[in-house]
């Protein structure tokens, strides 16, 4: 029977080379953001037929494509009759005498649910300067969009993953993880997540080897795999973000930077940043309504309609 764990975080927080060091412990294995839990969460799926069983499984292969030694999972281990989605889950990920976990910073969201799944699992809450997130998250995705819209759209994110944290911050079975922490203290902080897990430390994890992609398309995405663990990527953004765009952050992002304890002195917000802060607050707001879970139902099963009718 396998020990499953799962890795939260904010997007771009360095999870990735959190779950690539703890792969490296021949007792751990991670499954790379398979996306079952958020769908089956967000399609309210608690059992799940054939047609279900089948549409994950395909899912989950398609995921795990360029994870090293990925073996896609066979249809075969679908039933004709309905089974629990954890139990099914555990079959397509498990393994025997292993802690198996996965990461998926969009799992955030989803606490409730693999809590009420998975009675026993634990968990990592992954964090890092917001002003890091947000740089690597323009630099990721919003390089061409106006200085406006890069501080609305990162700051609503940060906003509403911060939001989820807070409903289970003190949860027994969770604890906090700080990227600074993994750079600066790297066995010290291993050994504490090793300790939460109850597995042995493993000297290997220390040395940041590629055990998760193949593809050189994929890994251009987390440019610090395979390269050694280092203190340069932890304030890139004081080189990379404009000064006034800093300064910006600082204001919109200070309860979620002063929650972790960074650093964090800021100005006079001008009227527009007010504006935009209101705007912030209506979408994160938005974001965890009732209307927003419904939307995203609405999406998800027209993805699995998709599916049933093209085969």
């Amino acid at each position: 029977m396998c020990n499953l764990f799962f890795i939260l975080s904010f997007s771009r927080s360095g999870s990735t080379l959190l779950c690539n060091l703890l792969n490296n412990n021949k007792d751990i294995d991670l499954v790379n953001e398979s996306w079952l839990i958020s769908t089956t969460s967000i399609l309210g799926w608690k059992k799940i037929n054939y047609n279900k069983q089948k549409y994950l499984i395909q899912l989950f292969n398609k995921t795990q494509k360029n994870k090293t030694n990925h073996k896609n999972i066979s249809l075969n281990i679908c039933e004709k009759k309905e089974v629990y989605f954890n139990d099914f889950y555990k079959k397509i990920i498990g393994k025997k005498n292993m802690f198996v976990g996965e990461k998926n910073p969009v799992n955030t969201l989803h606490f409730n649910f693999i809590k009420n799944n998975f009675i026993n699992s634990k968990f990592l809450f992954l964090t890092r300067n917001p002003l890091s997130i947000a740089n690597s998250y323009k630099n990721r995705w919003l390089k061409k969009y106006t200085s406006e819209y890069f501080l609305f759209k990162v700051s609503v994110v940060i906003k509403t993953y911060f939001s989820s944290y807070l409903n289970y911050k003190n949860e027994n079975n969770l604890i906090l993880i700080k990227y600074e922490d993994i750079i600066n203290k790297t066995t010290e902080t291993l050994q504490k997540i090793c300790n939460h897990l109850n597995v042995d430390y493993d000297e290997d994890m220390k040395y940041n080897l590629n055990t998760l992609f193949l593809e050189e398309k994929t890994k251009k995405y987390h440019e610090n795999i395979d390269k050694k663990l280092n203190t340069k990527s932890i304030d890139k953004y004081l080189k990379e973000l404009p000064k006034e765009e800093i300064e910006s952050l600082k204001y919109l992002l200070r309860d979620v930077i002063d929650f972790f304890g960074y650093p964090n002195k800021i100005r006079k917000p001008t009227k527009k940043l007010i504006r935009l802060e209101k705007k912030i607050n209506r979408r994160v707001k938005y974001n965890k309504s009732k209307t927003k879970r419904i939307l995203l139902n609405f999406k998800y099963k027209i993805f699995y309609l998709k599916y049933l009718i093209g085969g």
